[in-house]
């Protein structure tokens, strides 16, 4: 099967929330292509609080496309003259994005607002959904919806009801044979389609695996709760252990992007296995062993403890974090291109051996 066919296969679900049946669907089919690829597969489990809302965002009467800001409020809430606003997201700091929300919340109270309706600036003008903690709440109602729909000093109309309650999620661990000698990562939950944000990651994940199992000792973790900060690799973390020499190659968003920027992060030795990756929408970063988990992006950060070599690719193209993430927009050739320059990168590390990490603090 061609990888633009395993992304279209992915994106088939139109959203992959975390603990959802669309979820498990996923997961179900993930965990049989990985057996299908003669690898062993586990489940490591978690709970967590699901955000669960029925919501509907007007302007001058005009239903729009929107979305929660998720775990923003409990309750059932009309939106009728809500605080309107424009807001940039910023995906490589949350948690910058998430303050300056919170700011627009305390302004809102003091006005005293219904809640909030959030323009996001996006690339193609659509929603963009942020990622939260499943233990954010700032107890205010708050919906987004794309700057493509902005009209200045629009009257705001809509509801949100939303509650919490108790779900079940799981990441996927999956082992070759043989002792692991290289650790793949990725994750399958995210917004929307996904297509480019995770089906990219996740079809080139399986091309290394066809690839590579009969050549070196795999271990393999597709985790879940990604978009509520990394919930399965915490999961995973507890109940599953790997040798702290064992490197990692972590397969992050957006990595066949040709519309889009991707970092490629590593604490190697050499800068050989990243100059596989070359071209403008690559940038390069070397760190050192001792560099804090902040400085590295999605799931690579969670692997980040003084001693595991590890080379991460991750990045953003215009259609993050929004609907319009399907694979119609993913180039078939630039996803095979990337498969192969990840498999030169893996067999790189797999062959520096004991040597791969970088030795400065």
């Amino acid at each position: 099967m061609r990888l633009i066919e395993l992304v279209e296969r992915y994106a088939r679900e139109p959203q992959h929330r975390s603990g959802t049946d669309a979820e498990k669907r996923t997961r179900d089919w993930l965990v049989s292509e990985l057996e299908a690829r003669s690898l062993a597969t586990s489940l490591a489990g978690f709970e967590f609080s699901r955000f669960d809302a029925d919501w509907s965002l007007s302007l001058d009467d005009r239903f729009v496309e929107a979305l929660p800001l998720f775990y923003c409020a409990e309750g059932e809430f009309d939106l009728a003259g809500a605080g309107l606003y424009r807001l940039q997201p910023d995906h490589w700091n949350e948690a910058s994005t998430l303050a300056r929300i919170e700011a627009m919340v305390e302004t809102e109270r003091r006005r005293g607002g219904a809640g909030l309706a959030l323009a996001t600036e996006s690339a193609d003008g659509r929603v963009s959904a942020i990622n939260v903690a499943s233990d954010y709440h700032p107890d205010f109602p708050i919906l987004l919806f794309g700057v493509r729909d902005w009209e200045e000093a629009a009257a705001v109309g809509g509801s949100l009801r939303a509650r919490r309650q108790t779900s079940a999620s799981a990441s996927i661990v999956a082992r070759g044979a043989d002792s692991p000698q290289l650790v793949l990562v990725t994750s399958y939950t995210g917004w929307f389609g996904c297509a480019a944000e995770r089906g990219a990651g996740l079809a080139i994940l399986l091309g290394l695996v066809s690839r590579l199992a009969d050549r070196i000792g795999l271990a393999v973790v597709v985790t879940s709760g990604h978009e509520h900060h990394h919930l399965g690799g915490t999961a995973v973390r507890a109940q599953e252990s790997f040798a702290a020499g064992i490197p990692v190659l972590h397969l992050g968003s957006c990595i066949a992007s040709t519309e889009g920027s991707c970092r490629v992060t590593h604490n190697l030795a050499a800068d050989e296995p990243a100059s596989w990756f070359s071209g403008q929408r690559f940038e390069l970063r070397r760190l050192p062993l001792g560099a804090s988990p902040v400085e590295w992006a999605g799931e690579a950060a969670d692997w980040i403890d003084g001693q595991r070599p590890v080379l991460s690719l991750s990045g953003i193209d215009q259609h993050f974090h929004t609907p319009a993430d399907t694979a119609d927009k993913l180039d078939p050739a630039e996803l095979e291109t990337t498969l192969a320059a990840c498999e030169r990168a893996a067999m790189a590390i797999f062959a520096a051996g004991t040597d791969t990490i970088t030795r400065q603090s």
